[in-house]
């Protein structure tokens, strides 16, 4: 019985002491994504108490700080918070305003996570900068580069994502290196109904880019969808129908030319007849396109086309 007891005891021992031994590695470990993924949140809650300055203030291997691998990490907003907490506004300021080797800030990362919309309020209520942009170009009116929002519709994220960073003050307008505007992105992504719904929502102006290329320039070569392109007809002004590219092209022409079907052919005709007869820098007409086109050169659409300059 003795023998029983004594062995237990050494069990209940070692087993204590494998726990501590963990937590303190966790702890060693602070900061990395690793710390931020397991299960247990007490160990993390007790090492944030614990932790040194030099420890918060650390640029991880990955070129993250400990914020930005909390958020890679998924943490919910409480945790995210009680590791906010712990820097002075100083701190705060200058993390926020860091990016890692690939020019992402924390709000760009956590633009595509599963908590994004919760992650994102927290990181607003402490200051962070939601118009921070990767790959930077200054010399305009503002500066240019990839903003949170042109990042979270280029890796597809959901449409919660994209919501709650509009609502939280991501500058919709703002346009990228080469001129292009977040509709522009989720136009040439061919991005699902939602996303492209409340984008248009937010959008109130529609800028063309450095290669001529407005927003609906890109919805007319790109979306293959009915009831999506039906969308963008009706939220975008009329007014911004007539923009022709560099080369002098109509939405008609750029349509005749890619349209994937004679009904998404159909949206843009119904929208564009004005511009039936005009040429573009070259003398071609939007039926010398069509004619091109394998997926509508037979369709009615086309040949109500090529009568409308007969």
């Amino acid at each position: 019985m003795q023998h029983f007891i004594r062995n237990l005891t050494i069990n209940f021992l070692l087993f204590f002491a494998t726990i501590g031994s963990a937590e303190q590695m966790n702890c060693q470990n602070f900061g990395s994504i690793e710390f931020f993924t397991p299960s247990e949140t007490s160990v993390l809650k007790e090492c944030l108490a614990n932790v040194e300055e030099q420890e918060l203030t650390k640029i991880h291997s990955n070129g993250n700080t400990a914020i930005m691998n909390a958020v890679i990490a998924d943490v919910n907003a409480v945790m995210l918070a009680n590791l906010l907490s712990k820097y002075d506004e100083d701190s705060l300021i200058e993390l926020f305003q860091h990016r890692n080797f690939k020019e992402l800030s924390v709000v760009h990362m956590a633009s595509v996570t599963q908590n994004a919309p919760s992650q994102l309020v927290t990181l607003k209520n402490f200051g962070a900068d939601f118009n921070i942009l990767r790959d930077k170009k200054e010399g305009y009116i503002y500066d240019r580069g990839v903003s949170a929002l042109h990042y979270a519709i280029s890796e597809n994220a959901p449409s919660e994502n994209i919501l709650a960073l509009l609502a939280l003050g991501v500058d919709p307008l703002r346009q990228d290196k080469r001129g292009n505007q977040a509709i522009n992105h989720a136009l040439s992504h061919n991005a699902d109904f939602e996303v492209l719904n409340i984008l248009l929502t937010f959008t109130k102006k529609y800028y063309k880019n450095d290669r001529g290329n407005s927003a609906l320039h890109f919805a007319v070569q790109k979306i293959d969808d009915v009831q999506k392109l039906n969308l963008v007809f009706n939220s975008i002004d009329d007014g911004y129908y007539d923009e022709l590219t560099s080369a002098d092209e109509s939405i008609l022409h750029l349509s005749a030319g890619s349209a994937t079907s004679k009904d998404v052919f159909d949206v843009v005709l119904k929208n564009s007849t004005s511009f039936a007869c005009k040429e573009d820098s070259k003398g071609a007409r939007a039926i010398d396109y069509a004619r091109l086109n394998p997926n509508i050169n037979s369709s009615p659409q086309v040949l109500t086309l090529q009568n409308m300059c007969n």
